[in-house]
């Protein structure tokens, strides 16, 4: 289903973020970094392909990570 498709986009990608600070909390930008290019790399696919809901869902879960918005989430 397309909805749990998102939730669980959502959830992988806030929790790599989390689980890269939490279990390399010394060497955090290795891990940050190359989540942060894959992701770049999947959004412009996704802007190639019109997979606009899942660029939508990416932000917010990299914002609340960001803002340290954790646990289940809601208007997924």
């Amino acid at each position: 289903n397309k909805q749990n498709n998102l939730a669980s986009l959502y959830y992988v990608t806030r929790n790599r973020f989390y689980f890269a600070k939490k279990f390399y909390p010394n060497y955090y930008y290795i891990p940050f970094l190359y989540i942060t290019i894959i992701f770049f790399i999947k959004i412009l696919f996704w802007f190639i392909s019109g997979e606009n809901e899942k660029i939508k869902i990416a932000k917010k879960a990299i914002s609340d990570y960001v803002f340290n918005k954790m646990g289940k989430s809601e208007n997924l």
